[in-house]
């Protein structure tokens, strides 16, 4: 049972790897960048959030912006809330070089981040508005890591494989999973391997 689910995990870890590297390589030629986003009511304030995904030239960026606006009333905020609709917003376009963020090391390699809190009035803001706080977070990472992390599980399963069968069948254990079978040395409790599977063939 083991066995199985390890190599279910295998196979996930495998079609992540292949789809990582289909994407990495077609954002060098295409750029496509997804934003999902709403308003929702809490009390006297209104949470707009934003989410951001970009793929381009072999990186990934993901952001999150949250404003919160606080209101009068929780009655203005429900007002605001039933005129707003959720919206997914999608868009392609030519991939161009992607430009580091920064000077260090890890920013030269392709990975950044940021933060930013603020929290303040809203100035010349119509009567129901009384204040406003963000909180904005932004990575960038390139595509490799993610790429190497998904095929090391495939990379590990074919090297052990691969040394099982150079190793060979030896005496007490399953042929087929290498399983002891000191125990139960006709059918292997592990894979299901069984003596008169063998002689048959």
């Amino acid at each position: 049972m083991k066995r199985r689910l390890l190599n279910l995990l295998t196979d996930v870890s495998l079609l992540l790897c292949v789809a990582i590297v289909v994407a990495g390589a077609r954002s060098y030629a295409r750029m496509d960048h997804l934003q999902w986003g709403g308003d929702k009511a809490a009390g006297a304030g209104v949470k707009s959030w934003v989410w951001d995904w970009k793929l381009e030239w072999g990186m990934i960026d993901v952001g999150r912006d949250a404003r919160t606006y606080t209101l009068e009333s929780a009655e203005h905020a429900v007002r605001v809330e039933q005129t707003s609709v959720p919206h997914f917003i999608h868009r392609a376009a030519p991939a161009t070089r992607a430009q580091p963020l920064g000077e260090s090391f890890w920013h030269r390699l392709g990975f950044f981040w940021y933060h930013e809190r603020s929290q303040s009035g809203v100035p010349n803001a119509p009567a129901p508005w009384v204040s406003r706080s963000s909180n904005h977070w932004y990575i960038r990472a390139p595509l490799w890591p993610l790429a190497l992390a998904t095929a090391a599980p495939p990379a590990a399963w074919w090297f052990v494989r691969r040394r099982e069968k150079r190793r060979g069948a030896q005496p007490g254990l399953c042929p087929r999973c290498q399983y002891d079978l000191r125990a139960t040395p006709d059918r292997c409790p592990e894979c299901g391997w069984s003596a008169s599977v063998r002689t048959t063939a």
